[in-house]
């Protein structure tokens, strides 16, 4: 279930009805997020408007996928916020690594190369394929949306995100 993007988001007269029902779906299904994501929902980084520090309005500048097709795949996000002249903030470079990479789900795109890719909305939701065997490996997927209405898939063990001022 997909609660955030763009599709409810642009369409729903209440936004704020949107981002409290996936607060409640991330707090009813704490127990089954790995602790790496449940830590960047509490970071005070992650949340706020297009002026903090959170990814909303990033550009994607690099992309690289590590061990491709073994256990130990990762995916590395960097994303960068320029300085914006309508407010002011700090520009900054956001890495982040997919660890346990299962699963990367990114749509076909016309003009990959000249378009870039702006971050607009994500989500993040658990993934537990296993469940109905008893065994809760506490996974996730996030679903990232970029203007354009492009949506990237990543399903991954853990995540860690880094920060860094330019």
């Amino acid at each position: 279930m997909v609660y955030k993007l763009s599709d409810q988001l642009d369409h729903i007269g209440n936004t704020q009805y949107i981002f409290e029902t996936y607060k409640e779906y991330l707090n009813t299904n704490r127990n089954k997020f790995p602790t790496s994501v449940l830590d960047i929902l509490a970071s005070e980084r992650w949340f706020g408007g297009s002026g903090s520090t959170a990814p909303y309005y990033c550009e994607l500048d690099n992309f690289e996928i590590i061990d491709f097709g073994k256990e130990s795949a990762r995916l590395i996000l960097t994303l960068i916020k320029k300085d914006h002249r309508d407010y002011k903030e700090k520009p900054f470079r956001l890495r982040l690594i997919y660890q346990g990479l299962l699963e990367l789900n990114i749509p076909h795109q016309k003009d990959i190369s000249i378009n870039p890719f702006m971050w607009r909305y994500d989500e993040f939701l658990f993934f537990d394929p296993w469940s109905s065997y008893g065994h809760n490996e506490r996974m996730f997927t996030h679903n990232i949306e970029w203007v354009g209405k492009n949506v990237w898939s990543i399903t991954a063990k853990q995540i860690v995100a880094t920060w860094e001022d330019l």
